[in-house]
């Protein structure tokens, strides 16, 4: 609930701020290079999910992260439009950076290609 609530805050203020396009967005990985976060919910009757045991399942639980989340960032993010601003050109170069390294790869493979093809 956490990373997705983070990315979906993200985006909206992206947009708002003119940091994106319409049709474009930040992924996941963008918004949290560099965040570590800790989350501490008690729960009567934890549900985790998968066979490691390290996401918890309980919708409530979700709900709840989710809609706590969002209504304290907001408080903080329309207060500080200057914090708001770092943040995304923050997250912004990391998405840049994510974008020319996968152009490199894919032009290296390319060049491999066109290498063994002359074989």
């Amino acid at each position: 609930a956490f990373k997705s609530t983070l990315t979906r805050l993200m985006n909206e203020y992206g947009k708002k701020h003119n940091f994106l396009k319409k049709d474009d967005s930040f992924q996941g990985e963008d918004v949290r290079e560099g965040l570590t976060a800790v989350i501490s919910v008690y729960v009567k009757n934890p549900e985790f999910e998968g066979q490691t045991k390290s996401k918890l399942g309980n919708e409530e639980v979700k709900e709840a992260v989710t809609k706590a989340m969002r209504e304290e960032l907001k408080k903080i993010f329309d207060a500080n439009s200057d914090l708001v601003k770092a943040i995304l050109s923050k997250i912004m170069s990391t998405k840049q950076a994510r974008e020319a390294a996968k152009r490199a790869r894919e032009m290296v493979r390319r060049k491999n290609v066109l290498q063994n093809t002359a074989l």
